[in-house]
């Protein structure tokens, strides 16, 4: 969309004369700039300031003004002290003047995207001007200078705009020049728009506004819809990140590279840049590249890399602004350590990696000098891809930060040691979910009774959140509290039940409560809709006890059925969570059949060797998302110690 730019924001205005020295630095300038109009007057501009690409000479004097009026974007470089701003300039030449020979208008290229446009489709008003009306759904990913038609009811107000700024030259020149400058074209901008549709029509008339031109643009959409179904595939930052680097290349750059910061590659911390204060140097790695000299999406082998406190890579991180050198890095302004190892192939465009306002890292791109200059549309798709990769690399490392915390969490509830107790032998195994995946509420516990019996219990809270792992500490300490009362199984279980809808907030879990007396050789078990354990004895012949299943905990009620074991010396059983059995795609009928035979034949010598067989058999090297807990008891009978 293309806009007029008069009087929606205030612009540098800055004039030179045939040797480059400024003639004229109003206001706006020394906001821009940070300079003096005191310090820029009657100084060469080159010698405050390096502008890169074919723009520098227009400015130092070397090369003669370009014969139209022409808008374009660069980066400027502030010599003293040091600093660079990404800068758009539209510059106009003074015809047959006598000193002043170059006219240019400048903004800064951040300040275009909060211009105050109002924005109508059809009769219907988008967003009012000065923000007045809420954006939802709207995002200005892109803009870019251009010079648009003198719109004829701000003719008047551009001359006499105009007619000031010249008023250097004699007074009769000044009316003259004005009006050969503005049938050139006046200061316009070119917005890129994204919008979710529906709009949201807003109350009132549609005022007078710029008219924009709006162009559909297939092949940038096309790419995008590619693109958003390719990056982020998996929570991974570095998975991430080679992705990114394979859909870059060689569709915007012929060679790029990939930094992360240090923290997010270092694993779950405060958040990325957390712990970074103002003025510190940024530090990252670089995790992803690809292009013809570094095959597609390798990962560099190398370590962290301090980003130098004034580089050009901090300027595009602490901004959060896209730079595009039109040269290749070869300019002893942008020297910068970390940009050796790019090859020397022609314009380079820096791109910060930031989300939710948090810089992830940055993309470096380097482009072939044979290839056609970037275009406004080019710089948007870069950054929207960027847009879409820093995102997915924002929601993988909050996932991560999460998952650490409900781990901790989880083991800190958990038992670090069961109690050695008469009667009974007991091993017990605990595996969180693979990396990417939450944590669970799988508990476990082994709880002495009065009158020398043993509880066994295992447990899974449905959901794999921190908040899981809260409710299962809630129930684990429930059950050691409850078990001083002597309850029997279907009572603890209803009791449990009764104080998780008053706590939980409608949590559930399922849950396997057995009690076993060394001195009877029996053994009481009562479900709440959780996987039957599973009897083996010590000839080898293993089965399924089919205890009553029950419903689960927080579900309230129903009763929980029970049953009578008669156990004898050497019996074992094992009790265990649905992590260890379930997988995606199978029947949970054959996973248990399979975890049965497993265990059935010629016993292992120790409890210890039955948990470190089963867990790998079951699990056989595939991604468990779920965690697993596991807990193995042989009974001893009353006079035998564990």
């Amino acid at each position: 969309m293309n806009g007029q730019l008069v009087g929606l924001t205030g612009m540098a205005l800055v004039s030179l004369d045939e040797n480059g020295l400024i003639l004229d630095w109003n206001r706006c300038a020394e906001i821009l700039f940070g300079t003096s109009g005191e310090e820029a007057v009657g100084s060469p501009f080159s010698l405050l300031f390096k502008v890169t690409g074919e723009a520098g000479p227009w400015f130092d004097g070397t090369r003669p003004p370009p014969e139209g009026a022409i808008a374009f974007t660069t980066p400027v470089l502030r010599q003293r002290p040091l600093k660079l701003r990404n800068i758009a300039w539209w510059i106009y030449p003074i015809p047959s003047p006598r000193k002043m020979r170059l006219l240019a208008f400048a903004v800064a290229c951040a300040d275009l995207k909060t211009v105050p446009l109002s924005l109508s489709v059809g009769d219907q008003l988008v967003v009012r001007p000065h923000g007045t009306a809420d954006r939802r759904g709207l995002r200005v990913p892109s803009s870019a200078p251009c010079v648009v038609p003198v719109d004829p009811r701000y003719r008047t107000r551009l001359e006499s705009n105009l007619s000031e700024a010249l008023r250097i030259l004699p007074p009769g020149r000044r009316d003259q020049a004005a009006a050969q400058i503005l049938a050139l074209g006046s200061p316009g901008v070119s917005l890129v728009v994204s919008a979710r549709l529906p709009f949201d029509a807003r109350d009132g008339a549609v005022p007078e506004a710029t008219t924009f031109h709006v162009t559909a643009a297939p092949r940038q959409l096309a790419f995008l819809s590619q693109v958003s179904t390719r990056i982020g595939s998996r929570l991974d930052p570095l998975t991430t990140a080679a992705e990114l680097a394979e859909a870059v290349v060689p569709r915007l750059a012929d060679f790029c590279e990939v930094h992360l910061l240090d923290d997010i590659c270092s694993g779950p911390g405060p958040g990325p840049g957390r712990d970074r204060r103002p003025g510190d140097p940024w530090v990252v790695r670089r995790v992803a590249r690809a292009g013809p000299v570094a095959g597609p999406a390798e990962r560099p082998a190398e370590g962290a890399v301090e980003v130098p406190v004034g580089s050009l890579l901090a300027h595009t991180m602490n901004t959060g602004e896209l730079v595009h050198l039109p040269r290749a890095v070869g300019e002893p302004a942008y020297g910068d350590p970390l940009l050796a190892c790019l090859p020397d192939l022609g314009p380079l465009t820096l791109v910060p990696l930031v989300a939710r306002g948090a810089v992830m890292g940055n993309l470096l791109l380097a482009h072939a000098a044979s290839r056609p200059p970037m275009a406004a549309h080019d710089f948007t798709v870069t950054e929207e891809v960027v847009r879409i990769a820093a995102t997915a690399i924002a929601d993988a490392g909050l996932l991560q930060r999460e998952s650490h915390i409900a781990e901790a969490l989880q083991a800190s509830l958990l038992p670090r040691r069961v109690p050695d107790l008469a009667g009974i032998r007991v091993s017990h195994r605990y595996l969180p979910g693979s990396s990417g995946a939450r944590a669970g509420g799988d508990w476990y516990d082994v709880i002495s009774l009065p009158r020398g019996r043993v509880a066994l219990t295992v447990g899974d809270v449905m959901g794999h959140d921190w908040r899981s792992a809260a409710t299962m500490g809630q129930l684990r300490t429930a059950i050691q509290a409850f078990a001083v009362l002597d309850l029997g199984p279907e009572d603890m279980l209803r009791r449990l039940d009764a104080l998780a809808q008053r706590l939980c907030d409608g949590s559930m879990a399922t849950c396997l409560y057995a009690v076993y007396d060394p001195s009877e050789r029996h053994c009481r078990i009562a479900n709440a809709g959780h996987l039957p354990p599973v009897l083996v004895s010590p000839d080898g012949r293993s089965r399924l006890l089919p205890v009553p299943p029950g419903v689960p905990i927080g579900v309230g009620g129903h009763a929980f059925g029970v049953m009578d074991l008669p156990v004898e010396d050497d019996w074992r059983m094992v009790l265990y969570t649905d992590g260890l059995v379930e997988r995606p795609g199978h029947d949970i009928e054959t996973r248990l059949e399979e975890l049965r035979a497993h265990l059935s034949g010629p016993p292992p010598l120790t409890l210890d060797d039955l948990c470190d067989n089963a867990v790998p058999a079951l699990l056989g090297g595939w991604r468990h998302d779920d965690d697993v807990a596991l807990l193995a008891a042989e009974f001893q009978g009353p006079d035998r110690l564990s």
